[in-house]
């Protein structure tokens, strides 16, 4: 799985999603995403969760924030970049989303624990 970490791409193995991250910054922030998704027919769909990698142990404390979103065209880095723009323009330097973009496998999972903030008409 090819995903963004402050702005470096990596590849990630053995995600868990645990649960939607929202809250009411994380609206705002999804509202700004939407913008820039809707102006993008390759987007099927966004979540944003918390997830974890490998054998890390999930704690209040201790997740990572994903940003997952379905993309016909697969990875973009292009677009990986203008979301990321989006997220730094409201938090400080020292906060970061990852960015994944899931394939089916990822959607069913994730679409267990949380409900898309965006998906195309």
């Amino acid at each position: 799985i090819n995903k963004l970490f402050r702005n470096k791409s990596f590849q990630a193995t053995d995600i868990s999603f645990i649960c939607e991250q929202d809250g009411p910054t994380e609206k705002e922030l999804k509202k700004e995403w939407c913008a820039l998704f809707e102006k993008r027919t390759s987007i099927l769909s966004a979540y944003l969760v918390r997830a974890r990698y490998g054998d890390q142990k999930y704690s209040q404390d201790n997740f990572d924030v994903i940003l997952c979103i379905k993309n016909t065209n697969g990875n973009d880095p292009r677009l990986a970049q203008e979301t990321a723009s989006i997220f730094s323009s409201r938090f400080n330097k020292d906060e970061h989303v990852d960015i994944l973009f899931i394939n089916d496998g990822h959607e069913f999972k994730i679409k267990e624990i949380a409900n898309a903030f965006y998906k195309k008409c």
